[in-house]
């Protein structure tokens, strides 16, 4: 992991930053779109946290999200965090998230708190949701595109890389063992207000994490727990080709 990535070129209106974290004890890269008035408005904007994939930086998702936040009134925010990384396991990332960057975040630019959304990408959709769910109240919204949750299941049902046709069979199975409901994504939205937030999944037929999805997306359903759940025909794991098919 390089905690800082420098980038050649950026979007228009997109700047890299540097922050530095106590808990980590080192400087980490971000990236942040401002909106094209930002600098002569003088007014507050929302807010939009997105996360990137395995492996990836603060940089991932700038190029393939660019269609969904140029031109927009919404100020996006890539952080260089993940809850998962080789031979880094024992990160903070959460707390450093929750407790610095975001205040960090919030107290330097002009932020409108109250209209606070998150996405992310694979494993950084995994996040976006499990933030939301876990911290009620924080969030207005949560996106996930093509998100893995199954470091948020029960731990001996595995729903990545198999068959989208299994989903019920392994759901069923997590319904009948022990959850440890602290960490169970499952358990959580059990006790979420059906109003804490708006809740997008977005998932390609391709992607070897549909029945991952598939799985959240039947808990919902049982929940009544108002969500949209699109199903994007051919579409495989890739950011680029989610948000192209989602803005058709």
């Amino acid at each position: 992991m390089n905690y800082i990535n420098t980038p050649e070129t950026l979007p228009q209106n997109v700047h890299h930053g540097i922050f530095s974290s106590r808990l980590y004890g080192r400087d980490l890269g971000y990236a942040i779109y401002l909106p094209a008035d930002y600098e002569t408005s003088g007014k507050a904007y929302p807010v939009h946290y997105s996360f990137h994939g395995w492996q990836g930086s603060e940089l991932s998702n700038i190029a393939p999200m660019e269609p969904v936040y140029q031109q927009g009134e919404t100020i996006f925010v890539f952080p260089n965090a993940s809850p998962v990384l080789e031979e880094k396991e024992d990160l903070p990332v959460e707390d450093m998230f929750f407790q610095e960057f975001l205040p960090y975040i919030e107290k330097t630019y002009r932020i409108q708190s109250t209209a606070r959304s998150i996405s992310g990408f694979s494993m950084g959709g995994g996040t976006a949701v499990w933030y939301a769910v876990k911290h009620t109240g924080m969030f207005s919204e949560a996106i996930a595109y093509a998100g893995t949750f199954h470091h948020y299941y029960h731990k001996d049902f595995m729903t990545a890389f198999v068959p989208v046709e299994r989903a019920a069979e392994l759901y069923h199975g997590m319904l009948q063992a022990h959850w440890e409901s602290d960490r169970n994504i499952l358990a959580w939205f059990d006790k979420t207000p059906k109003d804490a937030f708006r809740l997008n999944l977005y998932i390609g037929t391709k992607d070897p994490l549909y029945c991952d999805a598939q799985v959240l997306h039947m808990h919902l359903q049982s929940l009544q727990f108002p969500h949209v759940y699109r199903i994007l025909e051919g579409v495989d794991h890739s950011l680029k080709a989610m948000i192209s098919e989602i803005k058709k």
